[in-house]
């Protein structure tokens, strides 16, 4: 009896240490603390993709209708960082620079996105990130109200002290009645450990 008891015990603690474990494997913010930042707003996010390839890292989160898509860079040195961080502001502010359509007829007539829907660019004491709006896909550079989605941070933060870039992206509805002040609070609790 003493050993069939000690045998129920063991694949007790062994069941619920696996349970803890997989939880673990799709909670963000345990995610987060593996990867030496510190990010206070990601409680209840459960992670619906993680992909490594060399030395990047992708992870998509959902809750509810929230979602946090992460990139991390490993092994960047701050010149190297800061260039892509330069990539991929100049690819951003392209999407909302005055375009000439594409018929010759209408040459003279430039397109340009309203400066409402043009992104505002905010800095940290880690990078810097943009709010603006994103489309159903997740894409930026809508400029007309009945094409928004989303209410969006886009963020790059440099952590030195583990040679990372982490490109954050938080999207919530744009139908929920919130400003641009509240979903900033998940970008200024970045924090490198």
């Amino acid at each position: 009896f003493k050993i069939s008891f000690s045998i129920f015990i063991i694949i007790v603690l062994g069941s619920a240490f696996f349970i803890y474990q997989q939880n673990n494997k799709t909670d963000l913010s345990y995610q987060i603390g593996k990867l030496d930042i510190h990010i206070s707003e990601v409680d209840g996010f459960i992670i619906k993709e993680n992909n490594i390839k060399d030395n990047i890292q992708n992870i998509f989160a959902e809750k509810e209708k929230e979602k946090i898509k992460l990139k991390i860079i490993s092994a960047l040195s701050q010149e190297k960082a800061d260039e892509y961080v330069n990539q991929q502001t100049i690819i951003l502010e392209g999407l909302f620079e005055p375009k000439l359509p594409p018929y010759p007829e209408f040459l003279t007539k430039e397109a340009a996105c309203p400066e409402k829907f043009k992104p505002i660019l905010n800095n940290s004491d880690f990078g810097k990130y943009y709010l603006l709006y994103a489309g159903a896909r997740f894409g930026y550079g809508v400029c007309s109200e009945d094409l928004i989605k989303y209410k969006a941070v886009l963020g790059f933060f440099y952590c030195s002290n583990t040679q990372r870039i982490y490109k954050i992206e938080y999207f919530i509805p744009n139908n929920i009645r919130s400003n641009f002040n509240s979903i900033e609070k998940i970008i200024n609790s970045f924090n490198c450990l």
